[in-house]
């Protein structure tokens, strides 16, 4: 502690300040609780006007918008504004000339209208529209630009959309805003509630906003709740500096399995604590963090959303990881299995060997545990709905399949690979390897038997055992866990995960069926009398204070409204709601059933205040019906009538579904089968007479299904093969008769199977692709550029080349096929509407009906539901109930208009939609009784098939198109390695060449273009090698020629006056001269001299013949290892360099980096994958030791291999090695075999530091 206050220690302060600011907290949270509280008047009033700014200010920029689109409208062109805003243009005598999208206003206008913002409103949407006008010519107009703010109806379906503007500010002011859209400009006094009302420019009220005050105790909570977030991650800062400060434990242990304990417990610790403080789920509100999406009980909440799953995956997936590649690195150098040599030793390992088989087969089983949980405990549906991008929920659900895959993997590689390696060294042989193989499927095929529940079918544990199989031998042949291995291990993940999700969701689709049958069967007599009463009981009790139904005539859209809220909808019960004014005149309804046509006048006489509900069977279809009538007494002295009719025979039930942009969301059980697909039928009396469906069943198929054999609960599963589709049922009977209830789905295709694994797998290999590419980024940011090898380069040409083809014929078909769907939905709806006004065209001629009986029969008769418009308005449609109530708009828009009346186009197929559900509608003009019609038909109403809808379109491209990718991707990265590995080789040889390394021989055994250049190059080595000698030797005999003429020179220079001064001495002699001694003195020394000369000749002449000098300099030798490692760099090899710090040498810096390039090409050579390089240095030597996994060196030939001359390879000249140890010598170091065996061989190069 002393340290952390009292020295420099930055990490000391941190956590210092941190543990203080935990404790102000303390004292803090209080202190801001009281303020507000003592201050709350205040700050709510600031608080209040805050939230009413904030509305002002949307509502303002909507206004800015609505403005912004009016000016940018020129020379009366309308159609470049916003896609969802409506507008309409006035001339100057207030009559409508132009709209686009909808029609919202009169025709003509008020001359009291007023510009600027108002709200505005049709049957079904209420409007902010803006007034404002401009000048064409000499011309003046009105315009009105509408945006729909709020809607009047709301559906439980799937493609409803809530986007009205108060629940946008709700959300976003976090109180409950509601708008009243008919100001009255007075507001009853509410101390709880804050209401005003905005006005436009000119002071003219445009709606009312009211919201709830903040509450004092919310404000006090949300305090709390915010300082508790504070210190949650404080907390989890300091846990993070507790952990990182057992990392310097971790990285001292030299114990590789103590590290993986200790990893083990840091990553339980630090996830149990993400768990319990709640980081990050507490931060985040998504849905990525709502257990709706996904939540499961393991571990008490690890796995309780989708986010946690997340983050326990992770985890679990590192730990996994770490392990892999530390004890399959330590098993492949070493492995302890093959150094028990006793019979018993073995049998143990044999035992073992099983056991493991069991270990892997379980954690198989917890692989499916887990996917079905994913499948099961969610609510996402990963293969029922067609989406090539996943939402953020689906991605993270299946990022966790593919991690939860992995890690299973990680474990199975192992402990095969463990194993196959002692086989390997034990046995050796191929036969070995398949013999454990056909015992580890045996054993599963045991296993499979033995579980009361398999998780998972056979085929996916075979292929789980043959892909772990087939990695783990990849692994032990390359003899390290190269970086292709992960790749190997994330495809073969994903192949399981996804085969195991589409296993269980077939699972899950057939507990469906199950509900779908109860779901029928719950929906009795009783249940649907309270329903109706339940209906009555709430129009009543808010239908008295509704003021819209003052001086209203059409009280269908209120009748929708109050539908879509009641039980009959969102327990899809066929029904209508029906209004009757006084005097019992039908004023309005909606109905999902034939009864909607029940408009007559009813007897009111009876009818009282309370609820009367009874049976009766109606006039038009002989249905049995639950009734219920009530009288409605309004506040403005006027009397409403009410009557609701519904099913409640189950053939009725399912013979009157409801339209598909309507039905109801489905949750759980019942959301996980595809409607599509869905068959339910009713037999009674062994006779089908009810079904949902579009497959025919015959007399055949009923026997069949009402013959199978069924348990105590009178419940049964059939499998049944009828027109060429197979399919599964769930069959249940009544107890007490003969009354079958069965729900069936069709059994998918293989393309369709297909489909479903590719969607999810192309996901997974977009991920995996994908964190490759950022890990090899990450690990080579210095080295990007090389990256792009040669060979990278090559696969992804071929991948450019080969993919753009595929997709742009994928378009191409997409397109054609679009084409062909919209002329044959042309040619079958327009056919029907053909039917339809031939039909009303010979009535009109032969008949005096009226206009609307004369169309009802017509949809009777044919069939076929239509509209009939005059000009651009609704005249009479064989589904009112839908137009009347506001859900479809009872005018043409301004498109269809434009090109049918004013361009004169006969007919025209335009897209629709309501919602999100998108429905195609053919319009054409007729001419009956002399006046123009437009009739429309469309697939709304009417069922319209096509060979290939715009789905099973995707589903066909996109399920064969990825095959081919698939296909394409591995060929090209075959291709690509067939032709750059032999120009790698050539890389390699060159650079070696280069360094001064004459013996490189690149082998090629392929009969192709390539060998050509390879036999080229390694000539013109060897042609290199034999001028290089060639050379030497001319240039010694040229030295020895100059050296011959200078010796000569050199010599005739002392003999000439070794010569005189003996013939001196002689002549001295001769005369017996006095000055003999002197002469005899003078000579001795001269020739002395001369032949010291001579000597000195001699000696240079002898160092000529000695190598040249070594060039002695000081060199960093890590970069000289460093320089002849990069030599191979384009090799299939992985050389590791454990580098230390800086060491300085002095020597020759040519004549080492040869000496390490030889070492590396003899371990290569040798078979080796795998070089690791350490050094070893003291105050005296530098120790560097060159370990490979080669195949080693054979103990007799370990003393030649230094000998001058000596080689094993056909090629080879047997300099190298000897070459190596001379120079060392000479530097008074040495080369030495440290160790040779089967598994590798470590060479020991001992350097003296000075």
């Amino acid at each position: 502690m002393r340290r952390i206050f009292y020295t420099p220690n930055r990490k000391g302060y941190f956590l210092f300040a941190l543990i203080t600011l935990m404790i102000i907290s303390f004292f803090i949270e209080p202190a801001i609780k009281n303020h507000l509280k003592s201050n709350w008047d205040e700050i709510l009033k600031t608080k209040t006007n805050s939230i009413e700014e904030n509305i002002r200010y949307k509502v303002s920029e909507i206004e800015s918008q609505l403005k912004s689109v009016i000016n940018n409208v020129k020379d009366l062109d309308l159609s470049s504004s916003n896609s969802i805003i409506s507008l309409e243009l006035y001339n100057g005598t207030n009559k409508l000339v132009k709209w686009k999208n909808q029609k919202i206003h009169d025709d003509s206008l008020s001359n009291k209208f007023a510009y600027g913002l108002f709200s505005s409103s049709d049957e079904r949407i209420v409007y902010l529209s803006y007034a404002d006008s401009i000048i064409v010519g000499d011309s003046l107009y009105k315009i009105i630009a509408s945006i729909p703010v709020e809607k009047k109806y709301q559906f439980k379906s799937i493609y409803y959309e809530n986007n009205n503007l108060s629940e946008k500010l709700s959300r976003e002011e976090g109180v409950n805003v509601l708008i009243d859209f008919s100001v009255d400009n007075s507001f009853e006094p509410d101390g709880r509630i804050h209401s005003f009302i905005y006005y436009n420019k000119n002071i003219n009220a445009v709606c009312s906003f009211s919201f709830e005050k903040p509450f004092l105790d919310v404000e006090l909570e949300y305090v709390s709740s915010l300082i508790e977030r504070i210190r949650i991650v404080v907390t989890f800062i300091i846990l993070l500096f507790v952990l990182y400060g057992y990392r310097k434990i971790y990285f001292r242990e030299n114990s590789e399995s103590k590290k993986l304990v200790y990893l083990f417990i840091i990553l339980l610790v630090f996830r149990i604590a993400l768990f319990v403080l709640e980081i990050p789920s507490i931060f985040i509100d998504s849905s990525i963090t709502d257990p709706v999406n996904f939540s499961s009980k393991f571990g008490y909440g690890l796995a309780s959303t989708p986010l946690e799953l997340f983050l326990t995956s992770i985890f679990f997936t590192f730990f996994f990881y770490r392990a892999f590649k530390i004890l399959i690195t330590k098993s492949l150098s070493s492995n302890f299995l093959s150094k028990g040599t006793s019979k018993y030793f073995n049998i143990v390992v044999l035992l073992g060997i099983i056991f493991s088989m069991f270990l892997v087969l379980v954690s198989l089983r917890g692989l499916g545990a887990s996917v079905k949980s994913i499948i099961f405990d969610s609510s996402i549906r990963y293969f029922k709905e067609f989406s090539l991008i996943p939402n953020l929920p689906q991605l993270i659900m299946l990022l966790n399949l593919l991690m939860l895959g992995l890690s299973i993997f990680f474990f199975s590689v192992y402990v095969i690979a463990l194993f196959l390696r002692y086989i390997k060294i034990k046995w050796k042989g191929k036969y070995y390897f398949l013999g454990y193989f056909i015992l580890f499927q045996s054993v599963g095929v045991l296993y499979d038997y033995l579980q009361k529940d398999p998780q998972g079918t056979s085929f996916i544990r075979f292929l789980f055992i043959s892909l772990s199989f087939l990695i783990a031998l990849f692994i032990i042949n390359k003899k390290e866990v190269v970086k292709t291995a992960y790749l190997y291990l994330g495809f073969s993940a994903s192949i399981i995960a996804v085969s195991l999700l589409g296993y269980y969701n077939s699972l899950l689709e057939k507990e469906s069926l199950k509900v779908t049958v109860q779901q029928y069967f719950d929906k009795n007599e009783s249940i649907t009398e309270f329903f109706v009463f339940k209906t009555i009981q709430d129009i009543k009790s808010s239908l008295t204070d509704y003021m819209e139904t003052k001086d209203r005539e059409n009280f269908s859209p209120i009748a929708f409204n109050y539908w879509s809220k009641s039980f009959l909808y969102s327990e899809s019960i066929p029904s209508s709601i029906n209004f009757y004014d006084s005097s019992g005149l039908y004023v309005g309804g909606f109905s999902t059933i034939p009864e909607s046509s029940d408009t007559s006048r009813i007897l009111i006489a009876k009818i009282n205040d309370e609820i009367n509900i009874s049976r009766e069977i109606s006039p038009f279809t002989s249905n049995q019906l639950i009734t219920g009538f009530s009288q409605i007494k309004l506040n403005y002295q006027k009397n409403l009538y009410v009557k609701i009719a519904a099913y409640y025979r189950l053939s009725n039930l399912i013979n009157n579904p409801f339209p598909e942009f309507i039905k109801i969301k489905q949750s759980g059980l019942l959301s996980a089968a595809d409607s599509k697909r869905l068959h339910v039928l009713e037999i009674k009396d062994s006779i089908l007479v009810s079904f949902i469906g579009d497959n025919i069943f015959g007399e055949n198929d009923i026997t069949s299904l009402i013959s199978t054999q069924l348990n105590k609960f009178e419940e049964g599963w059939a499998e049944l093969k009828t027109n060429s589709k197979e399919f599964i049922f769930f069959i249940q009977k009544d107890k007490y008769n003969d009354h079958y209830i069965t729900a069936g789905l069709e059994i998918r295709d293989i393309s369709l199977q297909l489909f479903d694994f590719f969607k999810v797998f192309l996901v997974h290999s977009a991920l995996l692709s994908l964190i490759f590419i950022l890990t090899a980024l990450i690990l080579n940011r210095k080295r990007i550029r090389q990256l792009f090898t040669f060979k990278i380069n090559l696969t992804i040409s071929f991948l450019i080349v080969s993919i753009i083809p595929l997709i742009t014929m994928a378009i191409y078909f997409r397109g054609v096929t679009e084409e062909k769907n919209r002329e044959l939905v042309i040619y079958k709806l327009g056919k029907r509407a053909d039917q339809v006004y031939k039909y009303l065209d010979n009535y009109y001629n032969s008949s005096s009906a009226n206009f609307e009986i004369i169309n009802s029969k017509a949809k009777a008769d044919l069939g076929v539901n239509y509209n009939i418009y005059k000009d651009s308005k609704l005249v009479y449609s064989s589904n009112p109930n839908y137009y009347l109530s506001g859900v479809l708009s009872s005018e043409i828009n301004s498109y269809i208009y434009y090109e049918l009346i004013k361009k004169r186009s006969h007919e025209i197929l335009v897209k629709n939609k309501i919602e999100n559900y998108n429905y195609q509608s053919y319009f054409v003009r007729y001419i009956l009784q002399g006046e123009e019609f437009i009739f429309e038909v469309n697939d709304l109403f009417n069922s319209i098939t096509v060979p290939y809808s715009d789905i099973e379109m995707d589903i066909f491209l996109f399920s064969s198109y990825s095959l081919a990718v698939i296909l394409i991707i591995i060929i090209s990265t075959l291709l690509a390695k067939q032709l750059s590995k032999p120009i790698n080789k050539l890389v390699s040889a060159t650079k070696g060449l280069a360094a001064g390394d004459f013996s490189v021989h690149v082998d090629y055994d392929r009969n192709d273009e390539l060998k050509d250049l390879i036999n080229g190059f390694n000539q013109m080595v060897k042609d290199l090698q034999d001028s290089q000698i060639k050379l030497s030797l001319l240039e010694r005999e040229t030295a020895w020629k100059e050296m011959a003429r200078q010796v000569a020179h050199e010599i005739k220079n002392p003999l000439t006056p070794m010569k005189l001064s003996v013939q001196q001495l002689i002549a001295s002699y001769e005369e017996k001269s006095p000055k003999f001694d002197s002469i005899f003195n003078k000579v001795t020394s001269i020739l002395l001299n001369q032949i010291e000369i001579l000597k000195n000749i001699a000696s240079e002449f002898s160092n000529f013949a000695r190598m040249p000098l070594y060039q002695i300099e000081e060199i960093n030798l890590n970069s000289v290892i460093r320089n002849a490692i990069d030599l191979f760099s384009e090799s299939k090899i992985s050389i590791s360099f454990d580098e230390k710090k800086v060491i300085s040498i002095k020597g020759d810096k040519q004549q080492l980096t040869r000496i390490f390039v030889n070492l590396i090409r003899n371990s290569i050579e040798s078979g080796a994958n795998f070089i690791k390089i350490e050094e070893i240095s003291n105050q005296e030597f530098i120790e560097i030791l060159v370990k490979d996994n080669g195949k080693g060196i054979d103990n007799k030939i370990v003393s030649k291999i230094f000998d001058e001359n000596f080689s094993t390879k056909s090629l080879g000249m047997g300099l190298g090695l000897y070459m190596a140890k001379n120079y060392l010598n000479n530097l008074k170091g040495d080369i030495v075999v440290l160790e040779t065996t089967e598994n590798g061989t470590t060479f020991k190069i001992t350097i003296p530091v000075n």
